[in-house]
């Protein structure tokens, strides 16, 4: 989706049914997993919400689980850093894939 999106050839074709696919594998814990029914990789939910993004689907994720996802994720990668600066990182990396330009909107 992203070679399609920068090369601009993203058509109804191409783009029919990969969201729908995409949030159909999310997990019960909120991740993203390569396929239906298999265990959720930051990799593939990083690849999941990009897509989804793109394809400006993000409403056919489940945010609350997502959200608590991305909380374990970065309490457990950024261990050695403060809490205040993980915390700070969390959401400006949530408002990010949100696509929210301030930490301030609502």
């Amino acid at each position: 989706m992203s070679v399609a999106s920068i090369c601009n050839i993203l058509t109804p074709e191409l783009i029919s049914g990969v969201g729908e696919y995409v949030a159909s594998c999310q997990t019960y814990e909120g991740g993203i997993s390569s396929r239906i029914g298999t265990e959720a990789h930051g990799g593939y939910a990083f690849c999941g919400i990009a897509t989804l993004k793109i394809l400006n689907k993000m409403n056919l994720l489940n945010e609350k689980n997502l959200l608590v996802n991305f909380l374990s994720f970065f309490s457990s990668s950024f261990f050695f850093l403060k809490i205040k600066e993980k915390l700070h990182l969390f959401f400006f990396k949530m408002n990010l894939v949100l696509g929210r330009t301030s930490s301030n909107e609502t």
